[in-house]
């Protein structure tokens, strides 16, 4: 692997930020607040109209995970990389623990170089084989802002998102020629540098400031203030706008209460369809849901549930979306229950894994990876 180190010294015109951002495809904003409205069909009765195929990977040992710690999942070639709270446990394509990386805040796989990357705060960037050989390390200058998330992008990029005083940012760092350059940003300031709140009453959700997703076209993501999806592969551009209405999340930093509204916490882009998991809260109380748009912005379904139903078996807790997939798939984590076990309603093209039949999974999680179109 090629070392490389960034010098000590870093411009200031390294971190100003560019503003000429490429606006392409800003007809026909997807209404979200309308949408959740609706209900049209089910997903359930025809799936295969969304996906191409449908698969089941259980990870043995995981009945001690919380869900909720899980920060994120990503599957590449034959592993499945679990980050669950500070720690990252890496399995094998049979579900069984292969090795663990203790101690991280985020982390993503580089494809190009075939290395898992990690984070580490307050600037440390870490690069691990699969077997959990430290193979480098760097410090990434900030120049006094704080990284709160960051994504591998082609050729062995990094997308990273920090925030400053009074703003948050998007920087890109080039390894090969160790430089680093701000590409965007939004002015605000918030306490929580990683996450924001939402309440109302009693009600308080920790909400992610960047939600992601991923496919061979590049790296997608919105920023909770904003109601655009920018797009990352070598440029900028504006993937689609959407619209919450009254809905919206607003920043007031004055505001310490009846911080409420919808926010997407999860999208997935196929050739066909594009689906967007949303939480709302609002005086009624709060709901989640899967919204399913066909590309020309058609509703198709907006069932309000944690999950979209594959007719297989029924499971404890709620459902989490991972979308941000080097092959473009979506991954959904849940917790399997023997006793809630659905046997003989299922698609005739589904089989079921003999690790459920035999119950000996059970407790633990398992993957529902959905495939694009």
């Amino acid at each position: 692997m090629n070392k490389f180190w960034i010098c000590l010294l870093v411009f200031a015109g390294f971190f100003s930020c560019k503003k000429n951002v490429e606006y392409v495809d800003l007809s026909n904003s997807i209404d979200l607040r309308g949408s959740a409205k609706e209900r049209i069909t089910l997903i359930n009765e025809n799936i295969y109209e969304f996906v191409s195929g449908i698969s089941f990977i259980f990870l043995e040992n995981t009945s001690g995970v919380n869900p909720d710690q899980i920060r994120s999942v990503i599957q590449s070639d034959n592993y499945v990389f679990l980050q669950n709270n500070r720690e990252l446990r890496i399995f094998n394509k049979n579900g069984s623990e292969y090795q663990r990386i203790e101690d991280i805040d985020y982390f993503d796989i580089d494809t190009c170089n075939k290395q898992v990357v990690v984070f580490k705060a307050p600037d440390t960037i870490m690069y691990y084989s699969v077997s959990g050989d430290l193979l480098n390390k760097n410090t990434i200058p900030t120049n006094g802002s704080k990284i709160h998330s960051f994504k591998c992008v082609n050729d062995g990029k990094l997308f990273i998102a920090m925030q400053s005083v009074d703003k948050q940012e998007i920087h890109i760092y080039d390894r090969k020629n160790n430089s680093i350059e701000c590409i965007q940003h939004w002015e605000n300031s918030i306490a929580s540098f990683d996450c924001f709140y939402l309440a109302k009453d009693s009600i308080i959700r920790q909400v992610p400031l960047f939600v992601y997703s991923r496919d061979s076209a590049g790296l997608y993501y919105k920023y909770l203030f904003s109601d655009t999806i920018y797009k990352y592969n070598k440029s900028l551009t504006i993937d689609k706008n959407l619209y919450f209405g009254d809905d919206k999340v607003k920043f007031n930093p004055t505001d310490k209460k009846d911080k409420y509204g919808m926010f997407i916490s999860g999208f997935w882009k196929t050739r066909t369809h594009r689906f967007f998991q949303f939480k709302r809260m609002d005086d009624q109380g709060r709901y989640s849901g899967i919204a399913l748009h066909s590309i020309d912005g058609k509703v198709v379904d907006t069932s309000i549930s944690f999950t979209i139903p594959t007719q297989i078996i029924f499971t404890s807790g709620d459902s989490r979306l991972f979308s941000d997939q080097w092959d473009g798939a979506m991954l959904q984590v849940l917790r399997y229950d023997s006793s809630k076990i659905k046997p003989f309603f299922f698609k005739e093209n589904i089989q079921l894994p003999d690790s459920l039949k035999h119950h000996n999974l059970s407790h633990d999680l398992f993957i529902t990876k959905f495939s694009s179109l």
